[in-house]
Order: structure tokens, then sequence, then C-alpha cells
């Protein structure tokens, strides 16, 4: 369920910002380029003010009041088939009066940003908390959701919650689950899948602003390649081939791609040798490393497909020069070239192939 907001302004969005990692993350930008280009919108923030608005408040105690009496022992079942459909249509009303506040509170203030010359940074959450499933839909690229350690991020966050909620747990109102390692994880990977489903990828926090840093100062190509071991016919879907990372990798040579490709089966490979091609320029020739495991691999049927429309793509950072190129929708394909052997193709090149 989501609508979509007028993003015309907006640079990026950074999901899974906790109260704990905000304070880095606003160091890391202010040492980066950024500093002094964007204007960081905290979402968090609108949907803390809507939760203790006075509407808001009174559907919570309605709520909360429904859900008390479903402890009464004395219930008939037909009583208690009747409040939980009132407490769903509830829910229902609750989530649609999020819904329609974030995207007014929101449009306002990207309206007032707009006037300043900057970019607008969105982070946190753009999901209602109580359901991550209901969302305003942003029509971005750089949609990220953020990798962390799940060991120590669990750990500053159970340590904020007993510092800052010490009196709701001595009093019992606070919900002890929040204080479980396991619950934490599972929860943060729920919402996660929810937002790899809508776009987002996975990144840590230097990796962000890094990208973010690099998609203001250069233009997208108008060609892309890609190769796989499958093939497809009119556009190439993201969760076919993308990596755990939730995006699809693009190359903007043909030769870079052909020595990339996406195996669909890459976990069935020898587990003992993985499929690592090194590659490089020596005097400006194009040169692999390879290993006869990974040879075998490419003696196999590949497709070579060309993207004209890139529209969809950021660049990805890497220590040289740039030449690769991701993306988290679904690919529109220009043209396909069929190769029977993707290894006996890189020999025709004259790609230097050391073993």
């Amino acid at each position: 369920m989501d609508t979509e907001i007028n993003s015309e302004n907006i640079i990026g969005h950074i999901v899974g910002l906790s109260e704990i990692n905000k304070d880095k993350f606003l160091n890391l930008i202010k040492k980066s380029v950024l500093d002094g280009k964007v204007n960081i919108l905290d979402l968090d923030k609108i949907t803390n003010k809507i939760i203790i608005d006075k509407q808001m408040g009174l559907l919570y105690e309605k709520y909360n009041e429904l859900n008390n009496d479903l402890t009464n022992i004395n219930k008939k079942v037909i009583e208690i088939k009747t409040i939980n459909k009132k407490i769903k249509e509830l829910e229902k009303k609750m989530n649609l009066y999020w819904k329609s506040k974030m995207e007014y509170h929101l449009t306002k203030q990207i309206k007032l940003l707009s006037h300043k010359n900057k970019y607008i940074l969105l982070v946190g959450y753009i999901s209602y908390y109580k359901n991550h499933r209901i969302y305003l839909n942003l029509n971005i690229n750089m949609k990220f959701f953020l990798n962390v350690d799940h060991s120590s991020h669990t750990k500053d966050i159970i340590n904020y919650n007993i510092d800052n909620f010490k009196d709701d747990i001595l009093n019992g109102t606070f919900d002890l689950n929040f204080l479980s390692p396991s619950f934490l994880i599972k929860k943060r990977n729920n919402i996660m899948n929810i937002y790899n489903k809508i776009g987002y990828i996975n990144m840590n926090i230097e990796t962000i602003i890094n990208t973010i840093e690099l998609n203001t100062q250069i233009n997208i190509p108008d060609i892309l390649y890609i190769v796989t071991d499958q093939k497809y016919d009119k556009k190439i879907p993201i969760n076919n081939i993308s990596n755990i990372n939730n995006f699809l990798i693009a190359y903007d040579e043909e030769w870079l791609a052909l020595t990339s490709p996406h195996i669909t089966n890459i976990n069935n490979l020898n587990p003992d040798e993985s499929f690592n091609i090194i590659k490089g320029l020596k005097k400006k020739k194009p040169f692999i490393k390879i290993n006869n495991n990974i040879i075998k691999t490419l003696q196999n049927k590949y497709y070579l497909y060309e993207i004209d429309n890139t529209n969809n793509f950021i660049a990805y950072p890497s220590k040289k020069e740039i030449y690769k190129y991701i993306t988290s929708k679904f690919i529109k394909i220009n043209r396909v070239l069929e190769i029977n052997n993707l290894y006996n193709q890189i020999q025709e090149l004259e790609i230097n192939i050391i073993k």
C-alpha cells in the first residue's frame, strides 16, 4: 500500500538509522563534500509528531481499551469476534491517519526546503512504525537501507532502551521484547525485507555517503552492459540476479561485463573455490586473472545485454575509475547477444588471461 510523493528535489533517502547512530551519520556528512549542500529532513520526527497529536491519541486510547477487553476471561466467543473486528477497523483508521498526516507534513516540509537551493536528503522511516507495509513511495534512485553489524547494533539498542526507558521498565509498562537481541534482529530483518521489495539498497553508512557524493558529481553513461547466464526477452527482473545487497550491477564497457557475469546458480559452484575474477588494465590493455574452476564455469552459454535506458542506475564508488553502476529496479533490454562459450568470447577480445 503506497502513495507517491513529489520527489523532484529529494536526492536520497536513508532508512534504518536509529537515535544511536544518527549522530555518527551527521558527523560523516559534515566531513563529506555534501556538507553545506544538503538539507536533512528526519521523517522519524514527523512520525513522532503524528503519534502525539490529539486525534491519534484518541485512536490509541480506544485501541488500548479494546485490547484490554480481550483479556476478560468471561467474554463469549461472539463477543471476542466482535472486539477483534473493531480492533482491525481501528488499526485501519490508524494506518490511514498516519499515512495522510505523513504525506501532508512531508509535502509541506519539502516545499519549504525546496527554496533553499540545496539537495534534500531524507532519513528515517517512511513507513508506519506499527505496520511497515503502510508507506509512502519515493520515485528516486538513491534509496538505502542501512547495513549494520547485528551483534553490536543490538547491544547499543538495548543499552539505549535501558538508559532512556528505565522508569517504564521498572513500572512494567515497557515492552520487554525490545530488550531481547533475537527479537530486535528479527524485527530489523523483517523491516529490511519490506524496504528491499520497494527498491531500497543495503549498504553501510560510509558507502551510502560515498555513493550520494559520487552521484552529485557525475553523469550516468547512455549505454551500460550486463552479462548473465539467463535468457530474458524484454526486461531483466532484479529479484532473479541481484546480490545480497539488493542491487544489480551493470558496466560501462563490454569487456568488464563479459568478465563479471551474473550467475544464477552461483551457490552451486565448488564451495572450496570462490568465483572471483581479478581484472584490470596493464599498459591500457585489459587483463583478467582466473583459475581453472572459473574457466569451466565460463565455458557455458551466456547472454550479453545492452541497456540504453540508464535513468534508474546510480554510480557505485570504487578506488580508482568509476565503472560499476547499480540499480534496484527491473531493467529494460535494448539488445541481446547470445554467447555460446563466454570463455572463448573473452579470448577473442584479446583480453590477457592470467591463470
